[in-house]
């Protein structure tokens, strides 16, 4: 009675889809999220297979957490339904709760404020072919990338006003010209340490040597991978740094047994 069974599936345990086969874009597909990923002149993109299949992997370590807090309570166990489809759309909540309520998303595909369709949430391309990211949403934040920009070309006083939709596109030439004209290091000297919200687009490979990723030791020193994997997250403070070995297949299978009884 005791006992927590996880079942972790595409689309659940019930329903007509139940013992239909899928992949992390089907799932993604059904639940309507990726209708909504994508520029408005591409077809629906969908983000690797990090949606579907670790939203669900992370709901069913969710459920099996809130299991064994009941357990605690009542004695008794549970089955957990975990589907990737639900944890879909339950992560897309936000964006399905919003549209047609407000500006934030209320028209088609990338031509919201989030999805590409503004000009300060975008990325842009820099003079040596890498990108920049732009998360300037708030006035100030706004305004602090305006006054770095004008450093560049001092019209920006000039541009329509950050919400006047109608003349987004104007805005969005002028920085994508401006943008061009340094490269990502540049601009990351330009932009470090400020509240504009620009960042650089940051290869895998680049992530470790970087000053922010290293003081908070996002990468585990280990012997077991290449390249060391990422840290666990979120940090338990009161844990220990250190990386334990990694298990071989079936090097605890014994001892776990032995533990159920």
């Amino acid at each position: 009675p005791k006992l927590i069974v996880a079942r972790l599936t595409g689309f659940g345990q019930t329903g007509p889809y139940s013992r239909m086969a899928g992949h992390d874009i089907n799932y993604l597909a059904l639940s309507g999220i990726l209708s909504v990923l994508g520029r408005a002149s591409s077809n629906p993109t969908p983000p690797a297979n990090l949606l579907a299949d670790f939203s669900g992997g992370l709901s069913c370590a969710f459920g099996i957490v809130l299991a064994i807090l009941q357990r605690e309570r009542t004695g008794q166990g549970q089955v957990i339904d975990s589907a990737m489809m639900d944890s879909c759309l339950y992560l897309g909540t936000f964006i399905q709760q919003n549209m047609e309520r407000n500006q934030l998303w209320n028209k088609p595909r990338g031509h919201n404020v989030l999805d590409s369709g503004s000009p300060f949430y975008d990325t842009y391309e820099t003079k040596d072919g890498r990108h920049v990211a732009v998360g300037a949403l708030e006035p100030q934040f706004y305004q602090n990338m305006i006054q770095i920009l004008s450093r560049v070309d001092p019209d920006l006083a000039l541009l329509p006003s950050q919400w006047d939709q109608d003349r987004w596109h104007v805005i969005r030439d002028k920085f994508t010209s401006i943008f061009k004209t340094k490269t990502l290091e540049e601009w990351q000297i330009e932009f470090d340490g400020t509240d504009a919200c620009v960042t650089p687009v940051l290869f895998f490979s680049e992530l470790s040597k970087h000053p922010h990723a290293a003081h908070r030791n996002m990468f585990l020193e280990t012997k077991d991978f290449s390249p060391n994997p990422p840290a666990p997250s979120p940090k338990l403070l009161g844990f220990s740094k250190e990386a334990a070995p990694h298990p071989q297949r079936g090097e605890h299978s014994i001892s776990i047994l032995k533990e159920l009884g």
